[in-house]
This record gives structure tokens, C-alpha cells and sequence, in this order.
């Protein structure tokens, strides 16, 4: 069932922006002849979003197919939480300062995780980028951790708009309906899934 609803969803989201791409291609030359500069960057930032939303389709099409087969390395040891949230915070700084938003890292000095880092990576890449999506300029976006005996829990909290209740039931289907973005942000609606999907690989 799951991979029925991943077709389908990998259908419509792998055809919208390429043809959007495709669309924008055929223009620019035009816009090249009118000298329409403005035009061009705003139809080059549009094809970069487009192009971003493909690469991230591709790469959790890729992470799910491995994880259906078990075929995801898990290779994990101890590291520092803080040191691995202060990687994902430099990787989406550009993006936050684009929308006036403050990346605060309150992960403590001493806390260690064992887990497999590029998976744990890839489940904060994707609730940091949520997050950032979802929070207004202005706003801010903050990562903690609180120990409860060998329990260590991994907050990621933004002031953004939230979830409404009657999608929160549904926040780890494939099937659930997609948001905007407050800046009209579009993704394919994917990413809890997988974070859900690889915090169990995790452990």
C-alpha cells in the first residue's frame, strides 16, 4: 500500500517542476532578446527551487527504497549532538538569514548520541528545513536536548504557524494533504515520513 501511494506521489512530484523548468527554458532566450534582466533572475530562482525539490525527491526515493530492502548502512557510534546541529544550522543559515529567522543551537556541550550520523542527519536536515519552511521572517528556530536517565531527547521547536489538529493524526502519511510554506514553499510532503522511517532504523 505504502508503495502505491510513493508511486503516486513521485509521479506528480517529478513531473510539476520539470515542466516548470522546461517552461521557463523555453522563455529566457526571448527575455535574453528584450534584455529583461529582472525576468531572468526571478525565472532562474524559480528553476533553482524547481531543481531543489527534484534533488530532494531523489534523495529520499532513494533513502526509502533502501530502507524497504534494509539495505541503509547503519553504522552507528557516539558523537557530539551539538557539533552535528551546528553542521545542519550552517548548511540552512543562507536560507534562515533569507527569511529574517534566528538559528539557535541549545544542544548542551556534553551530549552524545549513539546512532548512525548520516541518518541522524538527515532526520534533523529534514525537521530544521520544516521548520524554516513553516516559521515567518522574523521568527526563530531553536534545537535542545533533555536527558532522562539514558533517554536523551532531541527537541527541534519554531515559531511558526504549527499544524492544524486535524492534520496532526495524519503528520507521518504519505497521504496527508501539503502546506505551503510561508513564503509559498513547496515540498512533496515526504519528509516526516522518513524522519519516522529512520529514527526507527536508528533505534
Amino acid at each position: 500500500e505504502n508503495r502505491d501511494k510513493m508511486f503516486k506521489i513521485i509521479s506528480h512530484d517529478f513531473r510539476s517542476p520539470l515542466i516548470s523548468i522546461g517552461n521557463t527554458l523555453q522563455v529566457i532566450p526571448e527575455l535574453v532578446k528584450e534584455k529583461d534582466y529582472n525576468s531572468i533572475i526571478d525565472l532562474a530562482e524559480r528553476n533553482e527551487e524547481s531543481v531543489q525539490r527534484v534533488l530532494s525527491l531523489i534523495d529520499n526515493l532513494i533513502n526509502w527504497t533502501l530502507s524497504q530492502n534494509d539495505d541503509i548502512p547503519y553504522n552507528p557510534d557516539n558523537y557530539s549532538l551539538k557539533e552535528i546541529t551546528a553542521f545542519i544550522f550552517d548548511i540552512y543559515t543562507p536560507i534562515a538569514n533569507y527569511k529574517k529567522i534566528k538559528l539557535t543551537n541549545k544542544i548542551s556541550d556534553t551530549a552524545k548520541v549513539y546512532a548512525d550520523k548520516n541518518i541522524l542527519n538527515t532526520i534533523l536536515r529534514n525537521l530544521v528545513n520544516n521548520a524554516i519552511k513553516f516559521t515567518s521572517e522574523n521568527g526563530g528556530i531553536s534545537v535542545e536536548d533533555f536527558l532522562n536517565n539514558d533517554q536523551l531527547t532531541i527537541k527541534v521547536t519554531d515559531t511558526g504557524i504549527g499544524i492544524q489538529k486535524s492534520k496532526l493524526e495524519k503528520i507521518f502519511d504519505l497521504d496527508k494533504d501539503k502546506s505551503l510554506g510561508t513564503k509559498g514553499e513547496k515540498g512533496n510532503g515526504l519528509g516526516l515520513f522518513f524522519c519516522k522511517e529512520f529514527a526507527r532504523k536508528n533505534n
